[in-house]
């Protein structure tokens, strides 16, 4: 009787969850109206812009965060001001926004060339790089693989040092992203509107912020529920994310280098760097208070 009721309550476990992935499945996100660029790579496609109000503007390379369901819309809010003296880039990495999500591993070594070739073979001249949190450690690594492609470098609230997982917390990891409702299920809940939300508030000083509010929106449109490529995806990223090492200082950078701060975040201690710091804004200043952030930075790329 016992073995019934637990096939029974399996079964109904199972089924439930099921239904769940379905449903979220057909919720229909926006379309993109946006013309884009893609830049074909050996790993995929990286869907870029550029956008200047004089082509013979210098160049300037903005690199969005790497937590799952970000892009490159986390720059909007000073894509427009920096036009006016720059000719902006702005790229989704691969597995996020509009890029190719290919099913392929994930990790830094990936992304740093990708940084690379761009600069090389788009932009095709040395380039001012803003770029926020885990993307600026890979902006360092590709600065250290070959500095004359930069020449001022940003980073916005980027990523402390850590520990490395090790071996037996990736393949555990890896074994519960085999289970494929299991994969599913998590897929779905972390692309879903209210639950993405509340996990992320720790990135905001207000969520109530029109441009924070409006921006969580976009994010939303970019995870896009209805495409089951995510679960391919989905637990390569985090684990690219969580296996990164991350430099414990910047003593070799010989670009020159800004580092920007949200009051509320998690400062850095760093000696003998140029830092700012932005009120009323945590990890995402540049989102949370455009204006401050860009007299802030401003100066420095100028000069």
């Amino acid at each position: 009787m016992n073995i019934k009721k637990g096939v029974k309550s399996l079964v109904l476990l199972v089924g439930g969850m099921y239904l769940i992935n379905e449903v979220i499945y057909k919720v229909k996100s926006k379309k993109q109206d946006e013309k884009n660029l893609y830049y074909e790579t050996a790993y995929g496609n990286v869907k870029y812009n550029v956008k200047s109000k004089d082509v013979n503007n210098e160049p300037i390379l903005l690199l969005h965060s790497m937590e799952y369901g970000t892009s490159s819309v986390e720059w909007d809010y000073i894509i427009e001001e920096l036009q006016e003296k720059y000719t902006v880039y702005t790229l989704d990495f691969l597995g996020y926004g509009q890029s190719d999500k290919p099913n392929t591993q994930y990790n830094p070594y990936m992304y740093v060339s990708i940084i690379n070739n761009f600069i090389k073979e788009v932009i095709g001249q040395k380039t001012k790089v803003i770029a926020s949190g885990l993307s600026g450690n890979y902006v360092i690594q590709s600065m250290r693989m070959d500095i004359e492609l930069f020449s001022k470098i940003v980073l916005v609230s980027p990523m402390k040092s850590k520990r490395k997982i090790d071996d037996l917390e990736v393949k555990i990891i890896k074994n519960i992203f085999k289970i494929p409702l299991v994969s599913e299920l998590l897929v779905n809940l972390f692309s879903c509107k209210g639950i993405y939300n509340n996990m992320n508030k720790y990135r905001y000083y207000n969520e109530e912020i029109e441009d924070v509010k409006e921006y969580l929106k976009k994010v939303e449109e970019n995870l896009n529920c209805n495409k089951k490529e995510n679960k391919n995806i989905f637990s390569k990223i985090i684990l690219n994310n969580l296996h990164t090492l991350i430099p414990n200082n910047y003593e070799d950078v010989k670009s020159e280098l800004l580092i920007v701060y949200g009051e509320e975040s998690d400062i850095g201690e760093e000696e003998n760097l140029n830092i700012q710091i932005i009120e009323e804004s945590k990890k995402m200043p540049h989102v949370e208070n455009s204006v401050q952030f860009l007299n802030s930075i401003s100066n420095f790329l100028e000069l």
